[in-house]
C-alpha cells in the first residue's frame, strides 16, 4: 500500500490499517508519501499489539507507541525513513518481538547506539545514516549486536564511523558504505581496516565498490588484506 499523505485523511486511513490488522493479515507494508518534511503518518496504538503480523514494512510512518509493544509473530521488520528512531524505541520493539529475526533500518535516523541484544534477530542491514547538522556528538555510532549472524552497512554515511562493539557470532558481513563528510583519504582507510579487523573472524566478508577502493589503498601502504574478504564490485 502506497499513499500520498495528507493529515486530513488520517482517520480513513485508520480505518484501513485497522480493517487489515482484524482481518489477521500476516504481511503488511505501509508507504505514506508526503511533500511536507516531518510530516509522518501517525499510527494508532492498536497497530502495535498486533499478533498476526509476520512481516511488517514501513515508510514514512511515525512510530511513538503509548506502550508496550507486542509483535509476537513478526520475522521481519522494515522501517524508512524514519527521523525519531531512537534507542528506547529500539529497546521497546525487540522486547515486544520475541522472534524477529531480521531487522532493516533504512534512512533512519538519530539513534547512536545499537543494542541488538535479543537472541532472536540473526540479519541487520543499515542502509545510510545521518545526524542532525551540528551535532557533533553522534559523529559515531555504536553497534552492540552480539547474536546477529548477518550484519550490512550499506548507503551514505554521515559521520565518522561505525564502532563494532560486539558482533562475534557473525558468519557474514557486507561492507557497501561511502563516507559523505569530507575527511582525509586516510581516515577513510583507517575506518575499513578497523571494520575488517573487527570481522576478521566472518567466514565471509563482502566489500563494495567504494570500499574496495579504498582497500585498495589500504594494501599499497602494505595492509595484508584477510582471506575472508571478497570483492564483490
Amino acid at each position: 500500500m502506497s499513499i500520498n499523505y495528507d493529515i486530513e485523511f488520517q482517520p480513513q486511513l485508520d480505518n484501513c490499517i485497522l480493517y487489515a490488522i482484524r482481518c489477521n493479515v500476516k504481511e503488511l507494508y505501509l508507504e505514506f508519501l508526503s511533500n511536507i518534511y516531518d510530516n509522518e503518518f501517525v499510527l494508532d496504538q492498536i497497530f502495535f499489539t498486533s499478533s498476526c503480523l509476520t512481516e511488517l514494512r514501513l515508510e514514512g510512518c511515525m512510530l511513538n507507541p503509548v506502550g508496550a509493544i507486542s509483535w509476537k509473530s513478526l520475522r521481519k521488520l522494515c522501517i524508512s525513513e524514519y527521523w525519531g528512531f531512537d534507542e528506547d524505541l529500539i529497546e521497546n520493539i525487540l522486547s515486544g518481538s520475541p522472534v524477529l529475526e531480521t531487522l532493516v533500518l533504512n534512512h533512519c535516523y538519530v539513534y547512536r547506539r545499537l543494542d541488538i541484544t535479543s537472541k532472536s534477530v540473526k540479519n541487520l542491514v543499515l542502509f545510510e545514516y545521518k545526524v542532525s547538522d551540528g551535532d557533533s556528538e553522534a559523529d559515531i555510532i555504536e553497534i552492540n549486536a552480539p547474536n546477529i549472524l548477518s550484519l550490512t552497512l550499506q548507503g551514505w554515511i554521515f559521520l565518522c564511523k561505525p564502532l563494532l562493539l560486539n558482533v562475534s557470532s557473525s558468519v557474514k558481513a557486507r561492507l557497501d558504505f561511502s563516507f559523505t563528510k569530507l575527511e582525509p583519504n586516510e581516515v577513510e582507510e583507517e575506518v575499513l581496516k578497523e571494520c575488517i579487523m573487527n570481522l576478521h573472524h566472518v567466514k565471509e566478508l563482502q566489500l563494495g565498490v567504494v570500499c574496495s577502493m579504498v582497500l585498495s589503498g589500504l594494501e599499497a601502504k602494505g595492509f595484508v588484506c584477510p582471506s575472508n574478504v571478497k570483492l564483490t564490485g
